[in-house]
């Protein structure tokens, strides 16, 4: 089979694949955090993971899941009002984060969504819980299955705002799976990245409110500070230790991590080790690139070529250096096509291996329909189909050469018996002419003699 190099409209068959996902190897670091977990969103690549599916405690992270409910079932310019219940307990507590709401409060799903993720205020989660659901475990029970629907396997929320319960519980994979979808508001992006904020006085309320982000990897200047991350929310307390989700880009390589039970710094520590990693010896790479693995292979008893291309990309991340060394790729399909095809059938499928691992396979289909004709052509393939249909037949040809040589035979017989008749009969003519001729002389003769001696 001929590689097939310049087939400019496979481009058009191609441009609705979708991507091919594996798990890497994890990168030689050792993070401080007692579990690390680090995904590429446009691949799914799973690049880190370190106890990825441990429950643990997720303290303020909980709040990225709250921010997703409240972004999806109501407008920013919507009125969030603060029950006495929703501010009372958590305010009056000086250990745990708040911003002051008072009772009977109003402000805007934006200004909470600010307090709620630049601050972390606790309250504000309630207000949003409360106006949004009638209560906050109504508001709870649609978390935990919008969690569910996100693909989080082992999550279990039992508030709004992560302050500890022991029915309280996550993953580092699931709080990823709900970052990948919360960052897809760009409100979130936005907010979280917010190094300070502030709400103005209202009507029930004298003094405006200033606070700062509790994430120092978005503050400037800050010694953890990382230009590449573009959202962000941490969390803490003494039962879940210190705790961070972050989601970064460089170039093509956007990456979600999250490590969690780790002591105080730790989390900074850690994704800045695991992000200077990655960005800085791993690509991805689209390795099923048409021009390089579209097929031809040839069809029998036509002239035509049927053309076999990759049904997906094929993405892999790996290290930058030794991408042309260390993947091979092995096609497994047809000599010759001796059946009908449609367009996107699977002729057969092309296996990828990176550092001797199968890493995946991706079908081959054929890229227009194609036909088998019953006309033969000079080649050995015909030859073959001839012998193949001369055996079949032969029987049928042997009764039919033998009536043949018996109607032959029949035709030779009559002709030849006609031939001798006419022959024979025209002899006999012949020779009666020539009696009758002979004696007309006899009768002649002595009349002459008579005539002279008279």
């Amino acid at each position: 089979m001929k590689k097939f190099n310049k087939l400019i409209s496979i481009v058009v068959a191609l441009s609705i694949l979708s991507a091919f996902s594996l798990v890497f190897y994890a990168a030689p670091i050792e993070t401080e955090s007692k579990i690390a977990f680090v995904i590429e969103l446009n691949s799914g690549i799973v690049l880190y993971d370190k106890s990825a599916d441990l429950k643990a405690f997720p303290a303020s992270t909980t709040k990225i899941m709250t921010a997703l409910i409240a972004m999806e079932n109501a407008a920013l310019t919507d009125s969030i009002i603060f029950s006495d219940e929703a501010v009372r307990e958590i305010t009056k507590d000086s250990n745990v984060s708040h911003i002051a709401m008072e009772a009977g409060e109003v402000i805007t799903l934006e200004q909470a969504l600010y307090g709620m993720l630049v601050p972390s205020a606790n309250e504000v989660c309630n207000g949003i819980a409360e106006t949004l659901a009638g209560s906050v475990p109504s508001f709870v029970e649609m978390m935990n299955e919008r969690a569910v629907e996100l693909g989080a396997k082992n999550t279990h929320f039992s508030n709004t705002n992560g302050l500890h319960e022991e029915n309280h519980y996550t993953t580092a994979y699931d709080l990823a799976m709900i970052m990948k979808e919360c960052i897809k508001h760009d409100i979130f992006q936005t907010i979280t990245t917010t190094r300070q904020y502030q709400i103005e006085k209202s009507a029930t309320t004298n003094k405006d409110r200033i606070f700062n982000n509790t994430n120092s990897m978005v503050e400037a200047g800050n010694i953890h500070y990382n230009e590449y991350i573009l959202s962000g929310k941490t969390g803490y307390t003494a039962a879940a230790g210190y705790t961070i989700v972050i989601y970064a880009k460089k170039g093509d390589l956007e990456l979600i991590i999250v490590t969690m039970n780790g002591d105080k710094n730790s989390n900074y520590n850690d994704v800045n080790a695991l992000l200077g990693y990655y960005f800085e010896n791993t690509k991805i790479t689209t390795v099923t690139d048409v021009k390089e693995f579209g097929e031809v292979i040839p069809i029998k008893n036509s002239s035509d070529l049927c053309i076999a291309v990759p049904s997906k990309s094929f993405s892999l991340l790996v290290d930058s250096a030794d991408i042309d060394k260390c993947l091979i790729h092995k096609e497994d399909l047809p000599e010759i096509i001796d059946r009908p095809y449609k367009t996107g059938e699977v002729i057969g499928k092309i296996d990828f291996t990176y550092n001797n691992i199968l890493v995946g396979s991706v079908d081959m289909i054929s890229m227009y329909d194609v036909d088998i004709t019953d006309v033969p052509i000079n080649n050995d393939d015909n030859k073959e189909q001839v012998k193949e249909k001369e055996k079949e037949n032969g029987p049928f040809a042997v009764f039919v050469m033998i009536l043949l040589i018996i109607v032959s035979v029949v035709i030779l017989t009559f002709v030849s018996g006609f031939t001798y008749m006419f022959i024979a009969r025209s002899r006999r003519i012949k020779r009666r002419r020539a009696r009758m001729s002979s004696g007309a002389r006899v009768q002649k003769t002595p009349k002459t003699n008579n005539s002279r001696k008279k």
